[in-house]
């Protein structure tokens, strides 16, 4: 676990949590604080469901969550509603308190939903927070548009209001340094994606250990390395010629590397296929796109009634061997660089049918399609649903097919 979110409902650790999918990081949601360090997860995200209760059982639903933590150099973001109702200064208080941190780094602001923060003030369609439907909720009634106002009633830790806007980066920054070693929550103003993007820069050069706490919103920027473009592996057990000519036309326009399967040896030497997984474990560790795939050429196709013949299988007892092995080296391959890839590209059913068997896959979800007949999606298991899955029959799709998908999961991987 290298991030831990705590949101205070279920809606909200959803949201949150997949902000930091959408980056290619595994993401759990859990429902109890025991929950937490059996997760192998690279994100947690932990509902305490705690926005309606007594804010004394708030703070003692956080201690609880961080009473079962090992890791001490965790980033941590405090999801709050954007519209700010719960417990929220009693929640930061606690946060602070478990984790021996000082600073808070608070913004609220969803521009996606219409709720700004100016001067300190929330806005909610253009309105003053107050003077919306919040102030009545049944539940968790808002008392006033000022954040400073509605935290400051909750906790007794200092509360600075940052005006963003009027501020250089650096001058934040001195802010900030100036409270260093005392319990300080600062409220950021943004009005725009482009304020949580600074926001986010920001955090980024803040040395201390910090609490974020915001919206869904400000999740989308925080705690974000240096983009790199995860490797694309493509596992073609398709001999059509239709599929060939898509792996040439990918050659053509992409640096590609390729290991090509000789089937005899795939089937008869165990060496040879670990040594097969050695080779492109490197390959995709160097971060380079790889296809794996079986000898497809003519000569390897009118071979195939002597393969049969020398290993004593008919036609679909030899399939059935080659997608197995090929599932097993896939499998090899994405245990042996912890799951860090961009993307999964499988063509020919036998040999999607088999990797799934073979990491003991239950649903796959269909997210949207490359070509027409050629969708992409997500495996449901934890450890592998931050990968997209591109699935294709071996004579579908475009002679582009192969490079539209490489394209499409480059850009994916750009977006966040």
């Amino acid at each position: 676990m290298e991030i831990l979110v705590v949101a205070d409902d279920f809606t909200g650790a959803n949201d949150t949590g997949v902000q930091f999918f959408h980056r290619g990081l595994a993401v759990d949601i859990v429902f109890n604080s025991e929950e937490i360090a059996t997760s192998n997860a690279d994100v947690v995200v932990i509902n305490t469901n705690s926005r309606s209760c007594l804010i004394e059982n708030a703070q003692e639903e956080i201690s609880q969550v961080f009473n079962n933590i090992k890791e001490k150099e965790l980033q941590i973001y405090k999801k709050v509603d954007s519209t700010l109702r719960g417990n929220i200064g009693g929640e930061l208080e606690a946060c602070l308190q478990s984790t021996n941190r000082n600073l808070v780094i608070f913004c609220s602001a969803l521009p996606a939903a219409r709720r700004f923060i100016k001067n300190g003030i929330c806005y909610v369609n253009g309105k003053p927070l107050l003077e919306t439907e919040f102030a009545t909720d049944p539940k968790t009634p808002i008392t006033s548009s000022s954040i400073k106002e509605i935290i400051s009633n909750q906790t007794s830790i200092d509360v600075i209001e940052i005006n963003t806007s009027a501020l250089s980066e650096q001058n934040i920054l001195d802010e900030i340094t100036k409270v260093k070693g005392k319990p300080t929550i600062f409220v950021m103003d943004a009005e725009n994606e482009r304020d949580l993007k600074n926001i986010g820069h920001l955090i980024q050069k803040i040395e201390q250990p910090l609490i974020v706490a915001g919206s869904s919103g400000l999740a989308k920027y925080v705690f974000s390395k240096p983009i790199t473009l995860l490797p694309m592996l493509f596992v073609v057990g398709s001999m059509s010629e239709k599929s060939n000519m898509q792996i040439q036309n990918l050659l053509h326009n992409k640096a590609i590397k390729v290991i090509e399967l000789t089937v005899t040896e795939l089937i008869a030497s165990q060496s040879y296929r670990e040594t097969i997984i050695d080779k492109a474990s490197l390959m995709l560790a160097q971060q380079q796109h790889l296809i794996l795939k079986t000898d497809n050429s003519i000569e390897a196709r009118r071979n195939i009634h002597k393969i049969c013949h020398e290993f004593n299988l008919n036609r679909v007892q030899l399939g059935e061997q080659i997608s197995s092995y090929l599932a097993e080296i896939t499998e090899s391959l994405l245990m042996n660089i912890d799951r860090k890839i961009g993307g999964l590209f499988l063509t020919g059913g036998d040999i999607a049918m088999q990797i799934t068997r073979q990491l003991k896959l239950n649903n796959y979800r269909i997210a949207g399609e490359i070509e027409s007949g050629v969708p992409y999606g997500y495996f449901m298991n934890p450890e592998f649903a931050h990968i997209p899955v591109i699935t294709k029959a071996g004579a579908f799709g475009s002679d582009q097919v192969l490079q539209h998908s490489l394209e499409f999961i480059e850009k994916l991987t750009k977006e966040y």
